[in-house]
């Protein structure tokens, strides 16, 4: 079996398509080629692919791409990683990030979408996709997750927080007050960006290139060295589908995590916080000041993971609906 795949978002890209290629490449059950970038179908020919999967961001492929792939038999599969058309507006206005009607074309193009909860597969309704969907919960490799922070000496919690410049426009608000009314008790530690208005307040920023460093991501997590991840999400459209990776990486380095009171995340045992920041100040605040508190949480949240049984899960949905194979 032959599948050619392109992705437009190299840190998704690495845990539901790269991932579940390894393993069916290491298997020998296909021969694959992957770009990360987005590439016009009609280039993909010479490669004479039977399935082309898609994970293309606030992109699909043309007429023309949707054309060629079809002439030559392919397979169209399309990932709907997270529904983008629910980002703030000041990301989905950007013409160089997303093409509504392009995107609605081309997964209704596509013999099966995959999403990777319910929740999403509800807003890829919503939108518009009319062929079915497929849930592939989204779960980290554990071998490429083994790598532990070095627990240096430590007189204050370091607390950290993932995300990159427009997708989280609807966190800014909520995370600042959060910050605002935490950073007396414990260290902010930025890893995408730090916003403007925290700079001042972080104790570190490290900052990652998203085309050069999805490989890297969770070895540099893990340097970073924290003892909570904490999940801030606003409550918007977009966050109420927002699926629970980052829970599940963090849970792969032995991080404790706090998170919004939002309903993806229900399912895990994490604190899941209102949005209040003296709510978030005292659960921090207990971290801080009863270290096995802290760490009781970590080995609770860990515990209730099956890394590997959650990976094995995820690559056999993805190669179900990529091939058509139940």
């Amino acid at each position: 079996m032959r599948l050619v795949a392109l992705s437009a978002d190299p840190f998704r890209g690495e845990t539901r398509i790269l991932g579940p290629l390894a393993e069916w490449l290491r298997r020998g059950v296909m021969h694959a080629t992957y770009y990360t970038i987005n590439v016009d179908a009609v280039g993909l020919l010479p490669f004479n692919r039977e399935i082309v999967v898609l994970l293309a961001g606030g992109y699909g492929l043309d007429q023309a791409g949707i054309a060629a792939c079809r002439n030559a038999g392919m397979r169209m599969v399309h990932d709907m990683s997270e529904p983008v058309w629910l980002l703030p507006g000041t990301t989905v206005s950007r013409p160089d990030f997303y093409d509504e009607e392009r995107l609605r074309v081309s997964m209704n193009a596509c013999a099966i979408v995959t999403a990777p909860s319910e929740a999403q597969a509800a807003a890829i309704r919503a939108f518009g996709v009319r062929v079915p969907i497929a849930i592939v919960p989204s779960a980290p490799d554990p071998d490429a997750w083994r790598s532990q922070p070095p627990r240096a000496p430590r007189t204050r919690l370091r607390v950290g927080w993932v995300g990159l410049p427009g997708a989280h426009d609807d966190d800014l608000a909520l995370l600042e007050s959060i910050v605002g009314g935490t950073d007396h008790l414990v260290d902010w530690i930025f890893f995408g960006h730090a916003p403007p208005a925290l700079r001042e307040r972080a104790r570190a920023e490290h900052r990652f290139q998203s085309r050069v460093e999805p490989v890297l991501y969770p070895t540099i997590l893990a340097q970073l060295d924290l003892d909570v991840i904490a999940v801030v999400r606003g409550d918007s459209p977009y966050n109420r589908t927002k699926d629970d990776l980052i829970v599940r990486q963090a849970a792969c380095l032995g991080y404790a995590v706090v998170a919004s009171d939002r309903p993806a995340l229900a399912g895990l045992p994490i604190p899941r916080i209102p949005d209040d920041p003296a709510a978030w100040a005292q659960i921090l605040g207990a971290f801080a000041h009863h270290p096995e508190r802290l760490r009781e949480a970590a080995a609770t949240l860990g515990a209730a993971i099956d890394a590997a049984a959650d990976y094995q899960r995820m690559c056999a949905a993805a190669f179900a609906a990529w091939t058509g194979t139940s």
